[in-house]
Parts: structure tokens; C-alpha cells; sequence
């Protein structure tokens, strides 16, 4: 469950004005983050003993001023270093 996830702790429904792109999602991907359109924008994956979270927010300086967005770039090192 996307919700449970830790990169997901405390993240309110968000609107950025944002660049977006189409990706192709790696196999086994699990999406954290949607636009409004549905398409992804967050999602986290397993690979060989690690972990990889991929995020295509953050083209445009102004969204480092939204709370969710520090949230989950905070979440998500404390997800990779286990805090």
C-alpha cells in the first residue's frame, strides 16, 4: 500500500507547476506519486540488494519552497540511511 510506505509519511495531496515527461517504469515498480493525468511521478523499486526511488519533480526552483516536496526528499533519505 502506497500510503504505508515510508517515503510517503505525512504527504498531503500536492499541485506543482511542473515539466512533465513520459517515462517507461522499470519492471516491479511501485508507484508512490501520480499526476493528474495518472501518470506517474514517484515510484520505488528493488534491485540485486538495494533499494531505488525515482522522482521527476523538482525541474523548476520554486517547488523547493513546498512543504510536501521537502517532505518527501526528508522521507526519502531516511528511507535509504534507515533513520
Amino acid at each position: 500500500n502506497k500510503e504505508q510506505h515510508p517515503i510517503c509519511k505525512g504527504i498531503t495531496s500536492f499541485k506543482i507547476n511542473e515539466e512533465e515527461f513520459n517515462v517507461n517504469l522499470p519492471e516491479n515498480s511501485e508507484i508512490l506519486f501520480v499526476d493528474d493525468s495518472n501518470l506517474p511521478t514517484g515510484w520505488y523499486r528493488k534491485y540485486i540488494n538495494g533499494d531505488i526511488f525515482c522522482f521527476k519533480l523538482g525541474h523548476y526552483k520554486e517547488i523547493i519552497k513546498d512543504s510536501n516536496f521537502i517532505k518527501v526528499l526528508n522521507n526519502t533519505i531516511n528511507w535509504f540511511t534507515k533513520l
